[in-house]
């Protein structure tokens, strides 16, 4: 018992993060209060993950007091800038957690992650087939949420209602796009992996994605899966390989099984419009004076979304390079520098730890891909899934973490 409640704090920081950010994204208050209170336990678990990893205390000290000091004065104040300083605290302090499990626990988040896919898959079956009927979608928003599903079993497009709901299923998660961070981060960890690799791991996430629709999980399959056949060993080339072949067989199947919703997820207009909603949203941030008196793509005769209200912005992307946009220069700058600093960081961590630099690459592309999809800045599961990739940069600070533990290779 003892062992275990000095190990918890690793062992239930993910689940405590997945539900978060679940619950709190609710409209049954009573899910909220949950989630509400879910999300501060898993301040002190990352905070009890970080501060046993690091000799010098007092910087850590600043940061729990930085937290709590913007978060009180967000509140108090309303004013965005604070509460923007308030989820920089907040975010640090989950990435440097994400970070120091990756390196001492990566087999602990390798099997949490994929038992909820397993979860997920079990819901998605139910969510796009409607056998599940409202019962299977009790955490869904998005889309038509709280519609009651319809029978897709070899409804073609004509004679089909089509809900997002199942078309793009959000599994168990409150929404599709959310579940794609879910399994881009699962595909990134599974296909980089080294040793103890789940051999029903490549056929589940091939299933995942093709039961999701999701076009950032089969954009993150293919940019996983071009790192790897590009830097990975024989038998992750081939892992990726036997993936390919399962998302073709499993799409094949998905098409015979589930025509109309095949047409409507796989058609030009769908794949068009997911792309280019957030193509003309980015060109929007990076050229505002566009704006101004226009009502239409910058793209011409493509899908966008302006409402004419400031700060509205599909991407994640764009919502940063709309706040930087008078600062552009500077903040290009400052990126090209953490880069250089990155890339010295990582020759330093193939020196001493070179089973691990494909996962770091690997991760850190993936997950900083994502925000072109999705405004996931305050979400804490982001960072911390994020913190994979960023262990380059702890070389020039020599934590505790990684002086004084031996790394087990993956």
């Amino acid at each position: 018992m003892q062992k275990f409640s000095e190990k918890a704090h690793f062992v239930l920081l993910l689940p405590s993060l997945i539900i978060t950010m679940v619950l709190v994204n609710q409209s049954d208050k009573l899910f909220i209060l949950i989630g509400q209170l879910t999300g501060w336990v898993s301040y002190i678990f990352a905070g009890l993950v970080v501060f046993n990893s690091f000799q010098n205390k007092l910087w850590i000290y600043l940061l729990f007091l930085l937290i709590i000091i913007t978060k009180a004065l967000a509140i108090l104040s309303g004013s965005s800038t604070i509460e923007t300083l308030y989820i920089v605290c907040q975010n640090t302090l989950f990435c440097m957690a994400g970070t120091i499990i990756a390196f001492l626990k990566p087999n602990l988040v390798y099997k949490q992650i994929m038992v909820f896919c397993i979860l997920n898959v079990v819901f998605m079956i139910l969510q796009v087939t409607g056998l599940g009927g409202q019962l299977a979608m009790i955490f869904t928003t998005h889309g038509e949420a709280g519609q009651t599903p319809v029978l897709t079993f070899f409804k073609e497009e004509a004679d089909l209602n089509y809900l997002l709901i199942q078309g793009r299923p959000a599994g168990l998660t409150q929404a599709n796009i959310i579940l794609s961070l879910i399994i881009i981060f699962a595909i990134a960890i599974h296909f980089s992996r080294q040793y103890n690799v789940f051999k029903w791991g490549t056929p589940l996430l091939s299933l995942l994605i093709i039961l999701s629709m999701a076009k950032m999980a089969y954009f993150g399959f293919i940019v996983s899966g071009l790192i790897i056949l590009i830097w990975g060993r024989r038998y992750q080339k081939i892992r990726i390989l036997r993936a390919a072949f399962f998302i073709m067989v499993f799409l094949f199947t998905y098409t015979l099984l589930f025509p109309g919703l095949a047409s409507v997820n796989l058609s030009k207009e769908t794949i068009d419009a997911s792309i280019f909603l957030r193509a003309n949203d980015i060109m929007f941030a990076l050229n505002p004076e566009y704006l101004i008196g226009e009502n239409r793509p910058f793209f011409e005769g493509t899908s966008f979304f302006y409402d004419g209200e400031e700060g509205e912005y599909i991407s994640g992307i764009a919502s940063v390079l709309a706040k930087v946009y008078d600062h552009l220069t500077l903040f290009v700058t400052g990126l090209t520098l953490m880069v250089f600093l990155y890339v010295y960081g990582l020759r330093k961590l193939k020196t001493k730890f070179k089973s691990i630099r494909l996962k770091v690459i690997t991760v850190l592309v993936i997950i900083c891909i994502f925000p072109v999809t999705h405004p996931i800045w305050p979400f804490q599961i982001y960072w911390f899934m994020l913190g994979y990739g960023l262990l380059p940069f702890y070389f020039y600070i020599h934590p505790r973490f990684i002086e004084k533990q031996v790394y087990q290779t993956t």
